[in-house]
């Protein structure tokens, strides 16, 4: 019986690594300031908002942001103000 190769692992670790470095590239594009990083996520602030973003699923959150995936939705959402959502009245 063939052993398993942990080759997901692998892909994973290079998927994440290449994504963080576009991630830091676009929120230095964003005028943005990484305040923490690991492994699984980036945080950073843009402004007074404070916005976790995970870069393997492409999620973000934050404090007066909706939630939400991709960075390039992210980038649009901070630096288009009519691309937000209206609160219902």
């Amino acid at each position: 019986m063939p052993k398993h190769k942990p080759e997901w692992k692998e892909r994973r670790a290079r998927a994440v690594k290449d994504r963080m470095e576009y991630v830091r590239k676009e929120i230095a594009s964003m005028g943005g300031s990484i305040l923490e990083e690991s492994d699984t996520y980036v945080k950073f602030r843009r402004g007074v908002i404070i916005i976790t973003y995970y870069p393997f699923t492409g999620g973000y959150t934050g404090k007066g942001i909706e939630s939400g995936r991709g960075i390039l939705n992210l980038k649009k959402y901070l630096t288009d103000p009519s691309s937000r959502k209206k609160p219902n009245s």
